[in-house]
């Protein structure tokens, strides 16, 4: 802390910092004081313009403490500080078909084996929407995952639209996914959920990070927008899959 302000240096990957963010400002809010981000550069222009929507935080320009230290420092202390939702919604007229939007992948940097074994297979996404296009044939469908060229040839015709989410700000996207139901593997889009209040599924793995049992607390934003639907059998997905064709 200097003088009144909590500079904090973020690290991780996109969800860890809209994450860190979501117990960031209520504890600067306990501590009576004001909250500045030190962002990884990778991020920055992703998140400038959400975080400057907000009126409890800035962006630093300076570096602070490591995010990672003042969880531990909480936990010692026993600090139950709740995870809040931050972004700001828009207020966006509801469509009347069914819309929905899906990410079948996850991504991390430099670990391959825990991205494939978050992720869903084309095969099993193509025969999950043919099911589900056969329940319901009027679903407009929105998919964001970084799909291989023919793949994406395959989805759109099939009717499915396709967005690439790393083209533009996050705040294209929270304006995106105010408009739909979400379903997502990929836990970054889930963190951006539960960072802007919106109601989302998780599909979680059998072996995911032990964060989800803490941000899983009813105290947090995370149990209040987030429907988990967990995997019971090691890179087995069709009966969650099953599952969440039930809940659309």
């Amino acid at each position: 802390i200097d003088s009144k302000n909590l500079i904090v240096s973020l690290n991780g990957g996109l969800g860890d910092h809209l994450e860190a963010i979501s117990e960031l400002i209520p504890l600067s809010k306990y501590l009576d004081c004001r909250l500045e981000v030190d962002l990884n550069d990778k991020y920055k222009s992703i998140l400038v313009s959400t975080i400057n929507c907000n009126k409890n935080i800035n962006i630093s320009k300076k570096e602070g403490l490591n995010y990672s230290l003042i969880r531990h420092w909480m936990k010692i202390n026993t600090m139950n500080i709740p995870f809040k939702n931050w972004i700001e919604r828009e207020k966006i007229n509801t469509q009347k078909e069914a819309s929905l939007l899906f990410c079948w992948q996850a991504y991390g940097d430099n670990n391959k084996f825990s991205c494939h074994s978050r992720s869903i297979n084309f095969t099993k996404v193509l025969y999950f929407y043919k099911k589900l296009l056969n329940k319901n044939k009027k679903y407009k469908i929105l998919d964001i995952t970084n799909w291989r060229y023919w793949e994406e040839k395959v989805l759109k015709k099939m009717g499915i639209e396709l967005y690439d989410p790393a083209k533009g700000e996050l705040s294209n996207l929270s304006h995106i996914i105010q408009q739909n139901t979400i379903a997502t593997v990929d836990t970054a889009l889930a963190h951006h959920c539960a960072s802007l209040g919106q109601h989302a599924i998780l599909l979680l793995p059998l072996f995911h990070d032990e964060r989800w049992f803490e941000l899983r607390k009813k105290r947090n934003n995370y149990a209040k927008f987030l429907t988990f639907i967990d995997q019971s059998s090691f890179n087995l997905w069709e009966d969650e899959l099953n599952e969440l064709l039930k809940m659309l």
